[in-house]
């Protein structure tokens, strides 16, 4: 069984079909059981099965997307073939395991000027939700006259905490537009 994170709340899930023995044969094939597990938040360590995991009907369906996942997390998987009859059942797989992918941070939020002078704009924004990013620094980007980006131009280039959302821009050309934008 392999385990793939697809995104941050799903993961592709896939299987080989070795274990159905008489299952499809002789006695006729319900479906597949995947159950998944993750050791964090609520539901760690029980095994459950996930949605986009629950209607595989055909013995030839040997993977699904899981949704409905934590980011971020470790998760095991393991299935078995469900028959007509119990006895022909197939045993759990082995477990395989992987990981959803983190959550990203949304980008900031309400970029306004606070200040202007001849040569200097202040500005604030507010930090988005921060997901599973651990925050390192704000990068601001300037475009100028020249319509290159340039990253963290005068004034702003120290910008290591999360809740001081803010600086001021030195040194800016009188009379030019200018272009911001923050993540």
């Amino acid at each position: 069984v392999s385990v793939v994170g697809h995104c941050s709340s799903s993961a592709n899930i896939a299987w080989d079909d070795a274990g159905l023995n008489d299952c499809g044969t002789l006695v006729p094939f319900v479906r597949w059981r995947v159950q998944v597990k993750t050791n964090v938040g609520p539901g760690a360590g029980i095994w459950s099965e996930p949605a986009g995991c629950l209607d595989l009907r055909s013995p030839c369906l040997t993977a699904c997307k899981a949704t409905g996942m934590l980011s971020n997390s470790r998760y095991e998987a393991k299935v078995s073939a469900v028959c007509g009859q119990a006895e022909a059942n197939s045993p759990e797989s082995v477990p395989g395991a992987g990981y959803t992918l983190p959550s990203a941070a949304d980008p900031p939020v309400n970029l306004q000027l606070t200040s202007a002078t001849a040569t200097t704009i202040g500005i604030s924004w507010q930090p988005g939700q921060q997901g599973d990013c651990a925050f390192e620094r704000w990068e601001l980007e300037v475009r100028g006259p020249s319509g290159t980006w340039s990253s963290n131009p005068d004034g702003c280039q120290l910008l290591s905490n999360l809740n001081s959302a803010s600086c001021t821009l030195l040194g800016l050309a009188c009379n030019t537009a200018f272009s911001l934008r923050v993540r």
